[in-house]
């Protein structure tokens, strides 16, 4: 927090999500919530994906002749013509989130460290 004074909540592989008392209300409701927010899953036609699938699946019993709409026209319709946020782009809700990296603390506590095009790190002159 502000003070640097760490909180730990939970961490493993399978968190509990259960709501057993009114902390667990006030931070479990709004991880969620704002995890939702962050990751914004698209809504999606399920009778269209359900088309998708059944017609992928028929062609490949079928030859590989066999043509259908582009993969970006079926993509195009699942969403309804919502384009996806673009990779590298920032999320437009993150809630009580907050970056880490890359960030201006970041930076400060890498000291300068770069990925060097080799998959080395080297340090920059400061």
């Amino acid at each position: 927090d502000d003070n640097l004074k760490a909180w730990l909540i939970e961490v493993n592989a399978s968190p509990s999500l259960a709501r057993e008392n009114p902390l667990d209300r006030q931070v479990k409701e709004r991880l969620v919530a704002d995890t939702l927010d962050l990751v914004a899953p698209p809504y999606f036609d399920r009778a269209i994906w359900y088309e998708m699938l059944t017609r992928r699946s028929e062609q490949r019993g079928a030859s590989r002749t066999a043509t259908g709409p582009s993969f970006g026209a079926e993509l195009s319709a699942l969403l309804h013509g919502d384009p996806s946020c673009a990779a590298g782009q920032p999320p437009m809700h993150t809630g009580l989130y907050e970056r880490i990296a890359p960030s201006p603390l970041w930076q400060r506590i890498n000291g300068g460290v770069k990925k060097a095009a080799s998959g080395g790190a080297t340090r920059t002159n400061r």
